[in-house]
């Protein structure tokens, strides 16, 4: 559908000379677009690590998974809506690493989830704002840093880090869940986050 949608699109003077995106991976390897594509699909990994694992990361510890969830969804609401606006307009290396660090944090008080419950909802707070108010930094900054004639490979390539990510993570965390237990995966997905 991307294609189809790239096809259609108003501006038939770049797509006339453009390749076809799988083609532009060499053009879009030598721009730093190529860091915003690799940080979406890290970032997609902490979030599906994060959700997907929460049953068993809060096992024994006295939270509940519907804490970070419930949290968590009540605090991308609100982020996006608030200080979303100001985000966008503010600069974007301290705003990228200012959400990133949030993110960061987030993480991090799930490795203190054992010793309180509060730093379960924390860790939501934290990590849903960080990431939410990211993924609209990271794009913009996959589309600044591509020209024109490769922006459409750029987002593409954007989507599909981001894709496998999210649904590619699961697999490897259930891996490391199993074979080398809950603080391997926590340290895992704080790897990703770093």
């Amino acid at each position: 559908m991307l294609e189809v949608f790239a096809r259609l699109s108003p501006n038939p003077a770049i797509h006339t000379t453009q390749k076809p995106w799988g083609l532009n991976s060499g053009a879009i390897l030598r721009t730093r677009a190529v860091y915003s594509i690799a940080m979406i699909g890290l970032c997609a990994c902490v979030f599906s690590g994060l959700l997907t694992f929460q049953m068993s990361l809060v096992q024994g510890t006295g939270s509940r998974a519907g804490t970070l969830l419930s949290f968590y969804t009540v605090t991308v609401v609100l982020a996006r809506w608030l200080p979303g606006r100001l985000v966008v307009s503010s600069p974007r290396e301290i705003t990228t690493k200012l959400v990133l660090m949030l993110r960061l944090l987030g993480i991090a008080a799930m490795f203190a989830v054992p010793y309180h419950t509060l730093f379960h909802p924390t860790s939501a707070v934290l990590f849903g704002t960080g990431y939410c108010l990211a993924y609209p930094v990271i794009q913009e900054q996959a589309v600044n840093d591509s020209s024109a004639i490769h922006r459409h490979a750029a987002l593409t390539w954007f989507i599909v880090a981001y894709s496998l990510g999210a649904f590619g993570f699961p697999a490897v965390g259930g891996w490391v869940l199993v074979h080398a237990g809950k603080s391997a995966l926590t340290a895992l997905i704080a790897v990703c986050g770093m």
